[in-house]
């Protein structure tokens, strides 16, 4: 992966796009690589308009053979529906193309092909796709971040394996198009990477440094009854963005707020119980 800054935007570009533009402009693609990357731009460009609209400064660009992604960090102290907007932002602007390269028959068939495929690709339910990050943001509001984040990470796996199935299909059809094979390989390897990021970065933010303490709007506060012996691990990976849970231990008067859970995780890791994270002012 090669990094570098332009204009305080961080530009990521794979190296694998040296191996596969020749062999896809050798093939007499060059024009529809622009079409593609005419929309893929526009796509992302979709996503870093609306960030900005929510009052996020977009940090940079990655360039892969599986498409464009812009970085925006500080999604999650956005509402939920905020985040969602966000992520169909570029699904629905390559839809819309999609629909008006269709009504105006001077754009070329290519441009039409590439933004209705760019849409459909990336409401996959596949990790780091726009459909994968919509599923995650609602997967939290029932299982917790972390939760969230494991199961879009299990749930990628069968989508991988079928791309690379009909990656090699591409490849022996359309020699030498690897076009399908590359984005499989790209997709495991970022989803693998992303899902163990999203992980530390969780723990990271809503833990170490209190994140959500400086959100600037107000949260709800979600009681859980849950057994005193609960293991903290398992607590843990019910924390979520839009909200603060306090956890009630059944059979005793005695609760554990998120801010004890997290106080005691800084101190003690995720081992232990809920009932550990009970202070002795508690106690008494």
């Amino acid at each position: 992966m090669l990094r570098f800054t332009f204009h305080g935007w961080e530009i990521q570009i794979s190296t694998l796009l040296f191996f596969v533009c020749p062999l896809l402009f050798a093939r007499g693609y060059a024009a529809a690589f622009a079409c593609w990357f005419v929309a893929l731009s526009l796509h992302e460009l979709a996503h870093i308009l609306v960030s900005r609209r929510f009052g996020l400064r977009p940090a940079g660009i990655l360039l892969t053979p599986a498409g464009m992604a812009a970085i925006l960090p500080g999604t999650e102290s956005l509402t939920t529906l905020r985040r969602l907007t966000i992520c169909l932002a570029g699904p629905v602007i390559s839809l819309t193309l999609a629909g008006l390269c269709a009504l105006l028959p001077m754009i070329p068939d290519a441009f039409l092909r590439a933004n209705l495929t760019l849409c459909l690709f990336n409401l996959l339910p596949l990790c780091p796709l726009d459909g994968g990050r919509a599923m995650e943001i609602l997967a939290e509001r029932i299982l917790g971040a972390a939760n969230a984040s494991c199961f879009i990470r299990a749930l990628s796996v069968p989508g991988i394996v079928l791309l690379f199935i009909l990656g090699f299909a591409q490849i022996i059809l359309f020699f030498p198009n690897p076009s399908l094979l590359c984005a499989a390989l790209y997709l495991r390897q970022a989803a693998r990477a992303e899902a163990d990021a999203r992980i530390l970065v969780i723990y990271r933010d809503l833990v170490v440094l209190g994140v959500k303490n400086s959100f600037r709007r107000p949260l709800a506060v979600i009681t859980l009854s849950v057994l005193p012996d609960t293991p903290v691990k398992t607590a843990y990976r019910r924390l979520n963005w839009d909200s603060f849970c306090v956890y009630q231990l059944h059979g005793t008067a005695h609760s554990v707020s998120e801010a004890d859970l997290c106080a005691y995780i800084r101190e003690n890791g995720l081992r232990g119980t809920l009932l550990d994270c009970i202070s002795l002012h508690n106690m008494v």
